[in-house]
């Protein structure tokens, strides 16, 4: 018998659609920190798909994603059940500097949330938030697909990024996943993302520890909504469609798109001093060794005072800084190392 769905307030039955919140923890005014949660739980068995955005609070890109999922889907029609958490860190999104709402960091303990799962209940505001969230994951999802951009900060190409594990049989399957996708680059990391610590990571790298594939989108940056929809969001909302036609949770014909660019351990790189960036390559670019990517000119822009070279043979442009503006120390861009053999990465032991 179809099973009903139990998060936080809400009880979802077969064939319905609802939404509520999950409680995290009281403010002092009394009020609570909550997470919206959209539960479209469907006709018939199959695949329950968690499908979360605004780890980050100022990526709203990502928000607008999984509405327009979550509020399209007939329930009548599905197999399976969506999860739809449109914003994960509200804190964070509510948080205002005057000229922007919304932060990448939470407010009060001012942690990275895709570093601490999977949680403390009785942690900081960020592992809180982190064990609600990741208590029900666990409980709930076969699949987790957890949807970034480059928020205020970063320009990102098209991007699905998986952790590769020990099991072949499972990096197949993520591996599978991400293809549906239709994005440009798979990004496949060996490890929990940098700047987590001891046992606390990314939630897709905690996920896939428990046998959960798990995927993240990355794409773009902040937008005004629909600015730049078609390129930030749309290109996302088809990608997650296809794939949940190659899960067989809605009806359709599967897509195949073209061939997609693997990169391994990408991370940011950093200059030694500061300045004012220009680019010499393009998101997406292929780079070689050596091959100049970024100039910090000085205050005049006139003198080059740092230079940043592709470090390995082959490279492949990820992310660049959105901002011009760069202090000693500061990253300027996001580069992967081009994987040669898929085959050997991922599916032999």
């Amino acid at each position: 018998m179809k099973q009903d769905i139990h998060i936080g307030e809400l009880s979802v039955g077969p064939a319905k659609k609802m939404y509520g919140y999950m409680q995290v923890s009281r403010r002092p005014d009394g009020s609570w920190v909550t997470i919206p949660v959209v539960i479209v739980n469907g006709a018939e068995d199959g695949p329950r798909l968690w499908l979360q955005a605004g780890c980050h609070g100022e990526e709203v890109a990502g928000t607008f994603c999984v509405t327009e999922i979550v509020n399209g889907l007939d329930p009548n029609k599905l197999r399976g059940a969506v999860i739809g958490i449109p914003v994960v860190n509200t804190p964070a999104l509510m948080a205002s500097n005057f000229s922007t709402v919304g932060q990448r960091l939470t407010p009060g303990d001012f942690k990275n949330l895709n570093r601490v799962f999977p949680g403390d209940p009785n942690g900081s505001l960020s592992d809180q938030i982190a064990d609600r969230l990741f208590t029900e994951i666990k409980k709930w999802a076969d699949v987790l697909i957890d949807v970034h951009d480059g928020g205020w900060a970063l320009n990102e190409a098209p991007l699905v990024i998986f952790p590769k594990t020990g099991n072949p049989e499972f990096n197949r399957k993520q591996r599978d996943l991400a293809r549906s996708l239709l994005l440009d680059i798979v990004w496949v990391t060996t490890a929990s993302l940098p700047g987590a610590g001891g046992a606390l990571g990314d939630a897709c790298f905690k996920a896939a520890e428990l046998g959960i594939p798990s995927l993240m989108l990355e794409l773009s940056g902040s937008y005004n909504y629909p600015e730049g929809y078609e390129y930030s969001v749309g290109g996302r909302v088809k990608g997650i469609l296809n794939a949940m036609r190659f899960l067989e949770m809605i009806g359709g014909k599967v897509e195949n798109g073209k061939k997609q660019k693997m990169i391994v351990d990408a991370w940011f790189r950093c200059v030694k001093h500061g300045g004012f960036l220009h680019y010499k390559v393009e998101l997406g670019e292929i780079v070689t060794k050596g091959q100049v990517i970024a100039e910090v000119k000085d205050i005049f822009n006139r003198e080059v005072v740092d230079t940043f070279v592709c470090p390995f043979e082959n490279g492949l442009i990820a992310v660049r800084r959105s901002h011009p503006a760069v202090n000693p120390g500061d990253w300027v861009v996001n580069i992967g190392q081009v994987v040669e053999d898929e085959e050997k990465l991922l599916y032999r032991s």
